[in-house]
């Protein structure tokens, strides 16, 4: 039996790795460049449906999205859609034309854009006050001060 679940899995593997190999790349790209904001960029990408959730879900534990945020992003991502589900389901007993309804749509758009604004702040604020800073950097800053300190007390 155990056989047969690591057979299956190896084969479920192959074939996502198969078939969805350039889009798995680009994502785990995509996720290698909003790292220090994973959190925005994965409610982002819950909130808006310009992903299928079945892809996120099976492709975030492969590119390395933490589960802390993967969870985190998920369950705050997935309320305006399933607030929507909930609407559309209660409207059908009411419904006079079938239609797609744009104005959810554009919500839905708009309110994932809107999970983008702090990482958008923190760049804006950033080219001011330098709160992107790598250890090295720091590490630069404290060597050049210690050194300008040096210099001033041996002329």
């Amino acid at each position: 039996m155990l056989l047969l679940l690591y057979y299956d899995l190896y084969l479920f593997i192959l074939l996502f790795f198969r078939y969805f190999f350039n889009k798995v790349t680009y994502f785990k790209k995509q996720v290698e460049e909003n790292k220090d904001h994973i959190f925005f960029y994965m409610l982002f990408l819950r909130i808006t449906p310009l992903l299928p959730n079945w892809f996120i879900n099976l492709s975030s534990p492969i590119v390395g999205v933490p589960i802390g945020y993967y969870a985190i992003a998920t369950f705050f991502g997935l309320i305006p859609a399933n607030i929507f589900h909930v609407y559309t389901g209660s409207a059908l007993g009411t419904i006079d034309k079938i239609g797609f309804d744009f104005k959810f749509m554009l919500f839905l758009l708009l309110l994932g854009f809107v999970a983008l604004l702090p990482i958008y702040a923190k760049k804006c604020c950033s080219k001011y006050f330098k709160l992107d800073q790598s250890e090295s950097d720091k590490e630069k800053e404290l060597k050049e001060a210690a050194d300008s300190l040096l210099n001033k007390k041996i002329n």
